[in-house]
């Protein structure tokens, strides 16, 4: 069992024993929409700039309608960190350098079962049949709190 599933199976089972009820959020009610991605073949100087317009973090890459990365200026950076020159790094595609792809949830799946998954991951997907349809983030839970 995934140690982050298990926390959040303990975290509600505690607030059902204390008579805690909350309507289950789903997570199609947070998502941001449409899907801001690149594609494996752009620059990663493009993804940056993509970024920093749009006031995000990552992006999910797309080729041909399917994920099949994710990119991040923590992966940037940790580039330049390890003694890359920001600029050659900032040439290179966005395949070179991509992560693994965000997890993908269908639409209806509720909140509190995505909360581990964004423990470890940046960011879900979400999907509606084959379509992807938005993307949950950190952040957007966070815009819930206000």
């Amino acid at each position: 069992m995934d140690p982050s599933y298990s926390v959040v199976q303990r975290l509600f089972s505690a607030l059902e024993r204390a008579g805690v009820e909350s309507p289950a959020r789903r997570v199609d009610e947070l998502i941001s929409r449409p899907v801001v991605s690149v594609t494996r073949t752009q620059l990663v100087r493009d993804a940056v700039d993509l970024m920093r317009r749009r006031g995000y973090s990552q992006l999910p890459v797309f080729e041909g309608g399917r994920s099949v990365g994710s990119v991040s200026e923590k992966t940037i950076l940790d580039r330049a960190a390890r003694g890359e020159s920001l600029e050659s790094v900032l040439g290179l595609k966005v395949r070179e350098i991509m992560d693994s792809p965000f997890p993908v949830v269908n639409s209806d799946t509720p909140l509190d079962l995505v909360l581990g998954l964004l423990q470890s991951n940046y960011g879900v997907l979400v999907a509606k049949g084959e379509s992807v349809v938005g993307i949950l983030t950190k952040s957007d839970i966070l815009k819930t709190k206000r």
